[in-house]
This record gives C-alpha cells, sequence and structure tokens, in this order.
C-alpha cells in the first residue's frame, strides 16, 4: 500500500489520538504515587515515563511536518524511559537496586543503562544481545551523519528515456521535504520505527500498571491490550486502518 502525504498525516493523526489516551491514562492513575513524597522505584516508574509519553507527542508533530532526522534525534529516549520504568518497578517490588535509585532522586544523576539492559534481561525473556542491537540502532539516530543531514537538502529528478533532467535547491532549515519514491518509502518506515515506540509504551503501561500493580481500570486495560495488538502487527496490516477512517 503506497500512501500519499495525506494519508501518512492521517495515520499520524490516529497515532497521536492512541498517544492521548494514553496520556489520559496516565494522569488518571497520579493519585496512586506520591510524586513529590516517596522516591523509590514505585514512584520512579510512573515519573520517567512522563518524558516518555511527552516526547511521542513532539515526534509526531515533527513527522507531520517532515523533519524525520529531527524526529529520530529522541526515539532512544523514549527507548530509554521505558526501559527505566521497567526496572524501577521491578526493583522496588523485589526490593533491589535501592542504592541506585536513591542516587537517581537524590543526586540527579543517570543510571547505567548498560546495567539496566542487563537486569531487565535477567527477569525477562529477552536477551541482553537484542536490548543492546537495539540501543546501538537508536544511538545512531542521535549522530550527526551525512545522510541525516542532507535529508533535509531538496532534489528533484526526472528521468526519461531521452535524458535525465535534475533539479537541485539547497538546504531547507525549516522542513524537509517528502522527496522522491526511495525516500518516501524510508519515510514510511520511519513511521513504523515511531509506531514501535508507542507499542513499547503501551507494553510497558500493561506490565507495570497492570501486571504488577494491578491498578488499571477495565477501560485502560481494554484499550491497551487492543492496541498492543494493532501495533504488533507487520506495517502493511497497520496500513489497513486507513480503510476504516
Amino acid at each position: 500500500m503506497k500512501l500519499n502525504k495525506k494519508e501518512l498525516n492521517n495515520l499520524l493523526s490516529i497515532d497521536q489520538k492512541v498517544v492521548d489516551k494514553i496520556i489520559e491514562i496516565h494522569r488518571s492513575l497520579e493519585h496512586h504515587f506520591d510524586i513529590f513524597g516517596a522516591q523509590n522505584g514505585k514512584t520512579g516508574s510512573y515519573i520517567v515515563l512522563v518524558r516518555s509519553l511527552s516526547l511521542l507527542t513532539v515526534i509526531n508533530d515533527l513527522l507531520k511536518s517532515g523533519k524525520s532526522s529531527e524526529a529520530q534525534v529522541y526515539f532512544r529516549t523514549v527507548h530509554e524511559s521505558n526501559a527505566l520504568s521497567l526496572y524501577f518497578i521491578f526493583s522496588h517490588f523485589k526490593n533491589e537496586n535501592t542504592r541506585q535509585i536513591e542516587a537517581w532522586f537524590a543526586k540527579h544523576v543517570n543510571l547505567d543503562l548498560k546495567g539496566i539492559r542487563k537486569y531487565l534481561a535477567d527477569i525477562s525473556s529477552i536477551p541482553e544481545e537484542y536490548l543492546e542491537t537495539l540501543f546501538g540502532d537508536y544511538s545512531k539516530l542521535l549522530h550527526h551523519t551525512y545522510r541525516s543531514i542532507m535529508e533535509c537538502y531538496k532534489y528533484f529528478a526526472d528521468f526519461s528515456p531521452l535524458k535525465a533532467e535534475e533539479k537541485r535547491e539547497g538546504f531547507e532549515y525549516k522542513q524537509a521535504p517528502f522527496f522522491g519514491d526511495n525516500i518516501y518509502e524510508e519515510y514510511i518506515e520511519i513511521v513504523h520505527q515511531y509506531q514501535n515506540l508507542i507499542q513499547l509504551t503501551l507494553m510497558t503501561f500493561h506490565i507495570g500498571f497492570h501486571k504488577v500493580q494491578g491498578i488499571l481500570n477495565k477501560e485502560g486495560i481494554d484499550f491497551i491490550e487492543e492496541n498492543i495488538e494493532h501495533y504488533s502487527s507487520p506495517l502493511k496490516t497497520k496500513l489497513q486502518i486507513l480503510e476504516t477512517t
């Protein structure tokens, strides 16, 4: 299924509605946490997701405006905040990593990401190597590579049987355009990666707030489980939602 710009933006609007609902669920749970008093893993697991939810909205806005490179800079931060939330909640209920969590609150330090990945791998079926690879892939998006910078350079080409005509315009500082079929296909894949981050956030809510703490109501559980199933689908299947809107 090939999308035009309008359809792609419609897809992102649907994604934003899901993010808005997750934010609504998150807000409704605040009374379960003493966010200004209890400096422990339970509180941390809730607070750290604020950054993730905020950035999912920022990424959506950037993708709608065509700023794919700028959007991808935030992918790793969303991934990290979800991993940190799960680290916090499991540490709290297992009474582990207390010293590290206290330092996160009191000394404003970043926790060791490698240690977090190892801990999550130890308590789950996720291989540590997979988490390291995923972290590495997201890290690449933060770097100032030639490709990431040149995505905001306008280039047009019209190939005919007789000759090839091309037009170059230079850097677009406020918006990276949709240009060319190859780049456009890559852009759809970037949106797919964004949807994977939404899926990760949904799973974090399901594990942390439903399975571990049991504080989600039925409406929230149903919404999260329904959308986990949707966002777990292949990209081609997810795009079919546009046919019903």
